[in-house]
């Protein structure tokens, strides 16, 4: 309850901050005449507004604790075991955006992307083995609503991470600004080696972690 009342807290900060740094970027931005500067403002108002979808998500999922708790719901063993694999993907991820953006690291920027394809993966992965314990009888259909619902929570904060990802490279080269998609369609199409090799070593550690689950589970 404690931790509960303090990520609320902490959310209703962010709401604030989010306010007050877009209040002040709107004056900052009648300051504002080059092309370049002007793409550079679109990026960090752009991130701002993401920012502020991470705290609602964090709150969404401490709100899902709080649902458990309180209608004495547990997550089965499997799940438990599965949370854990993904949760340390999310908290990778999450890292390299922070390192990423405070940073304007293009570097760690680039990072962001194979590791937001993997955590797709996983997500549709786990939602296949929960329907396939809801089919076993394995867990209750209320818990089972709740994991999905968690799951779709952080599905979101890492399209948020690659969203920051993106305005990063766009924000320390401007004049990709109108092109930004189309590099990250073609790194989805595969376009790209670099991030082949770091999708696939990325895809193969967590789901080596996965199976190990699933071997500890048999």
């Amino acid at each position: 309850e404690a931790v509960f009342r303090a990520i609320n807290a902490d959310e209703d900060v962010i709401d604030h901050l989010t306010d007050s740094v877009n209040r002040y970027l709107v004056k900052m931005s009648t300051k504002i005449a080059s092309e370049t500067h002007i793409a550079i403002f679109q990026e960090y108002n752009k991130v701002l507004n993401e920012f502020e979808r991470i705290g609602d998500h964090a709150l969404n999922i401490a709100e899902t604790a709080k649902k458990l708790r309180e209608e004495k719901l547990a997550f089965s063993v499997y799940a438990l075991r599965e949370q854990d694999v993904l949760m340390e993907l999310i908290n990778q991820i999450l890292s390299v955006t922070n390192t990423a953006f405070t940073y304007r690291d293009l570097n760690a920027a680039k990072h962001i992307e194979p590791l937001e394809e993997v955590v797709d993966d996983m997500v549709n992965a786990l939602r296949q083995n929960h329907l396939e314990r809801l089919r076993q009888r394995q867990c209750s259909v209320l818990a089972g609503t709740v994991f999905l619902n968690l799951l779709s929570d952080i599905e979101r904060i890492s399209d948020i991470c690659s969203n920051v990802g993106v305005a990063t490279i766009a924000r320390m080269n401007p004049q990709l600004k109108h092109q930004i998609h189309d590099y990250v369609s073609l790194l989805h199409a595969g376009k790209d080696e670099a991030f082949n090799r770091e999708y696939h070593d990325a895809h193969d550690h967590y789901f080596e972690l996965l199976y190990a689950e699933d071997e500890a589970k048999a």
